[in-house]
């Protein structure tokens, strides 16, 4: 979240306000980021939040409100320098990259509402953010700080309020008076203690400071005086304890070890202190918190509306059997500070998840302890999980920073979609790109690229060099749902070294079994993963083609090999080439191309030659391809010709067969 509260707007005027969203992902982001990218962009990687009027400054304060309706998405709160401020409905459905809080205030509600300030000048929305839970009921709530307002019935001048609006899933419609709320409909206010104070300069959730299951608040007084009123600006901060300020908690618990069971209905349940036993009956859309001590919560299914461990160890335990529990399909709000599940129950059950949900699931661990018994089973959907032995009859399991300690009688499987393999354009822009390093942008081992590009999704996961010849490389490219890629880069020398890829001594051969014989070299990546496609363009297909023959040769397994403007090779080490372990053989040749008439043979596949236009051979060989929306290139596609076979082609350097 980005607040771009100066930003102008071309038809309404200026300072109207922006506000950027961008979206997390696994495959990382590079160094820099140009929010222009977000607002021309199609939504996939963020969007922006354009003000109202002109004046309103949106995105003079940005904050997270939580899931203050209770729908599992995480909703937006956006404040102005005028007193209002708007919140943002979460969903699961795409963002457009431009979305209007004209449209907002304008709404049913549907989309999200206005909040107004209570009285002009209040600056209602100058500071806000999400409250926690403060009433236990299992909607988060919302806080707006207005360090102007005057105080109970104006008596106080700039003694500041701050406005707690309750969340719920009934609907908001499409605005909120905090005159009302400071009524006590939907919510209530804090008023600062002294004029002057300014009351509500910061306000924010403070957890559950005193542990007992509801969230607390801490309201800043930027100018208070002080204990004793003797220190001018001293400065204040209050907390305000959480309770049942609506009367809806139906099942509440003390100090002790309490405890609570619920009903066939939609129970509310605070714990408190003490480690609790907090049982939701036979289901309903139960709030359960625990608070303080390692409290257990028992649940027959996934319709709970929220699961909040509070502090300490904290136990999710099935109640059912032939249950499957899956993790990934329950949004991360409706279930915290949990540490350890329990899926014994009384029958088989399963219990779904990716490391994911086992770095959300606890605010203070990274381990997940999963406890059954024979016939139950962990489910892990993605791969990368590295066993790492047994103790005290417990399995354990790390991937990054995630870790699970399971039961040892718990089957543990795997369960992955199968990756998909790339596509042949996705393919050639890893040949090309890597071949003359330009639309490839690499920050900390991942490849950037926006989402609806041809090389979306992957990232590096490998780079392999040699010392003898620092230009060549390989690149090894992994993505979570389309097959691996070796894009291998050729030496970048004179047209000589074009037609040493022919010779068993030349630059290109020496290199590239350099890099294969290696301990953890090419050889092994290919050993390790299966199926996985090689391109190269110029020299580099020379080489792919080199390590493809090599490694199906020696037994393994490969999906596509591609190359572009690739010369040919030792007709001994084509003849080496095994074509039934492989998935297809594409070569792209531009017609007329100078290095593609270099080498002896080609591994056997197809050959699809393209015409571009009238340039020289040098630039044509070079003529780099635009393949997918967000590359910085103008280069015109190519025109595909005809498409023969390689058994058509045996020539000797320089002549055409």
């Amino acid at each position: 979240m980005i607040g771009a509260h100066g930003a102008d707007s071309g038809t309404r005027g200026d300072r109207t306000g922006a506000s950027y969203i961008l979206f997390g992902k696994a495959e990382g982001f590079g160094a820099t980021i140009d929010l222009t990218t977000i607002a021309s962009g199609t939504g996939a990687d963020g969007f922006v939040v354009l003000g109202e009027d002109a004046g309103d400054a949106a995105g003079f304060a940005i904050s997270s409100a939580g899931d203050v309706n209770g729908d599992g998405f995480a909703d937006l709160l956006i404040g102005t320098e005028i007193g209002n401020s708007y919140v943002l409905f979460g969903k699961s459905t795409d963002f457009s990259p431009v979305v209007d809080l004209a449209v907002i205030a304008n709404g049913n509600g549907s989309e999200g509402f206005t909040l107004y300030g209570e009285d002009s000048r209040d600056l209602a929305g100058w500071e806000l953010g999400s409250a926690g839970d403060i009433n236990g009921d299992g909607f988060d709530d919302i806080v707006i700080g207005a360090m102007s307002a005057d105080g109970a019935d104006d008596t106080k001048s700039y003694a500041g309020a701050s406005y707690v609006v309750f969340g719920k899933a009934d609907g908001f419609g499409a605005s909120v008076e905090l005159a009302a709320i400071a009524a006590g409909n939907g919510g209530f206010v804090i008023h600062g203690e002294d004029a002057e104070d300014r009351s509500g300069w910061s306000v924010a959730t403070a957890g559950d400071i005193n542990g007992d299951g509801f969230d607390d608040l801490a309201i800043g007084a930027i100018w208070s005086a002080g204990a004793g009123k003797i220190a001018p600006f001293a400065g204040a901060a209050y907390v305000i304890f959480g309770r049942d300020f609506t009367s809806t908690v139906t099942h509440a618990g003390g100090g002790g070890a309490d405890t609570l069971t619920g009903t066939s209905g939609a129970d509310i349940m605070v714990a408190g202190l003490g480690s609790d036993t907090l049982n939701g009956g036979a289901g309903g859309a139960d709030a359960m918190s625990g608070g303080a001590g390692d409290d257990v919560f028992i649940v027959a299914g996934a319709g709970f509306r929220r699961v909040d461990g509070g502090s300490g160890n904290d136990t999710l335990r099935l109640n059912s059997a032939g249950l499957t529990f899956d993790l990934t399909a329950i949004p991360n709000s409706r279930i915290q500070g949990i540490e350890a599940i329990t899926i014994t129950g009384s029958g088989n059950n399963t219990l779904r998840l990716t490391a994911l949900e086992v770095l959300n699931l606890s605010d203070t661990s990274n381990t997940l302890r999963v406890t059954g018994n024979a016939g139950d089973a962990l489910t892990l959907l993605d791969t990368g999980w590295t066993g790492v032995g047994v103790a005290g009859g417990f399995r354990n399991y790390t991937k990054g920073e995630a870790k699970l300690i399971v039961s040892a009688a718990v089957a543990v499987e795997v369960d992955v979609p199968p990756l998909l393999p790339p596509s042949d354009l996705t393919l050639v822009y890893f040949a090309r790109a890597t071949a003359y390093e330009k639309g490839l942008f690499f920050s900390e081992g991942f490849l950037q690229a926006p989402a609806n590009h041809v090389a979306a999704g992957y990232r590096i996961s490998e780079h392999f060099r040699v010392a003898s010849e620092p230009q060549f490389y390989a690149v090894a490219l992994e993505s979570d749902t389309s097959g691996p890629v070796l894009a291998i880069r050729g030496t970048t020398g004179t047209f000589l070294d074009w037609y040493e890829n022919a010779d068993l001594g030349g630059i290109g051969y020496t290199e590239i079994i350099a890099a294969l014989n290696e301990p953890n070299g090419i050889a092994k990546w290919l050993q390790d993963h299966p199926n996985a496609s090689i391109v190269g363009h110029s020299q580099g297909g020379a080489q792919a083609q080199i390590v493809a023959a090599r490694a199906t040769q020696a037994g393994l397994d490969i999906g596509k090999v591609l190359t572009f403007n690739s010369p040919g090779i030792s007709a001994q080490i084509a003849d080496d080439f095994v074509p039934t372990s492989v998935d297809g053989v594409r070569h792209f040749i531009s017609r007329g191309d100078i290095v593609s008439h270099a080498g002896w043979d080609y591994i056997p596949g197809s050959v699809t030659y393209y015409d571009l236009d009238s340039l020289g051979d040098r630039l044509r060989h070079r003529r780099f391809l635009r393949l997918g929306t967000g590359c910085r290139c103008s280069y015109r596609p190519l025109v595909p010709v005809a498409t023969l076979h390689t058994a058509q082609f045996r020539w000797h350097p320089g002549e055409r067969g």
